[in-house]
């Protein structure tokens, strides 16, 4: 479970302004239960002249003072034992599915490129599979190979492909597409196109995705400015939801080094999304 800050700011008259302190300060939190998990608790606070009273949303907080999400434009306290909940792996999720959705579209040449997943920690082992429509040519860059070996084993026995296993990325003689989701991002600096939501990663072209549709029922209860990928994130990470398992992000951002990318083709392809 986690915790959406919801602020209500002070409207005008001293009157006014007290009589709504007090109905907030009394309110506890609202369970929003989701379709397919935990429920997650939407927490209105008070937004006042003096700022927010933060020991109050504290304690109303309890034991998930380290699952919070606010909006934007809150900060939350230094040193006051509240912190934002930050997905681990869930943005990387939806840079995969984001990579395979462009890739699918733009319909490359299977044999003019290298397609390459970059899986740190080993979390898409299952999701290899979808890969190897796209591209006779998968590379695999983890730091655990070993769980890697029994699906590129049942891969070649049922298609034929042979997917290479490596722990840390050369630059081939073809095109490099690398799509990251979590591992050393400086190594990827040669690659001529970087998949990724980080946008301190860069390639030689990065495209790197951000925001996605939420659900109309979870649009209705968490109010503005909360971020998108956190809150599914956290949907998914903390409360077993699979309704965003699936999604893409809304927005593509088109990162160059100068120059002419050997993926002007794709680029231009994309620029509508820009």
């Amino acid at each position: 479970m986690f915790v959406i800050l919801k602020p209500v700011d002070a409207p005008d008259g001293f009157f006014a302004s007290k009589k709504l302190k007090k109905t907030i300060d009394n309110k506890p939190a609202n369970f929003i239960r989701t379709a397919d998990g935990m429920p997650f608790a939407v927490l209105e606070i008070f937004n006042g002249r003096n700022g927010i009273e933060w020991k109050k949303v504290i304690d109303k907080c309890g034991r998930y003072t380290s699952r919070v999400i606010a909006p934007s434009d809150i900060s939350l306290p230094e040193n006051q034992h509240i912190m934002p909940f930050v997905p681990s792996w869930f943005p990387s999720r939806i840079c995969f599915n984001t990579a395979l959705e462009i890739l699918d579209t733009v319909k490359l040449q299977p044999d003019s490129f290298v397609l390459t997943l970059c899986d740190c920690e080993a979390k898409f082992v299952d999701e290899l599979p979808r890969l190897i429509p796209l591209c006779s040519s998968v590379k695999v860059i983890t730091g655990k190979i070993e769980k890697y070996i029994p699906v590129c084993t049942e891969i070649l026995e049922k298609t034929g492909a042979s997917v290479m296993l490596r722990s840390t990325f050369e630059k081939s003689s073809k095109r490099d597409a690398v799509i990251f989701c979590g591992g050393n991002k400086n190594e990827f600096s040669c690659a001529d196109i970087v998949f990724t939501t980080d946008r301190k990663m860069r390639g030689k072209t990065t495209v790197i995705g951000s925001d996605l549709v939420l659900l109309e029922e979870h649009k209705e209860v968490i109010g503005n400015g909360i971020d998108s990928v956190d809150f599914a994130g956290a949907v998914t990470e903390l409360c077993g939801s699979h309704s965003y398992e699936n999604s893409v992000c809304e927005r593509i951002d088109i990162i160059r080094k100068g120059g002419e990318s050997a993926f002007a083709d794709l680029i231009s392809t994309l620029a509508y999304k820009e």
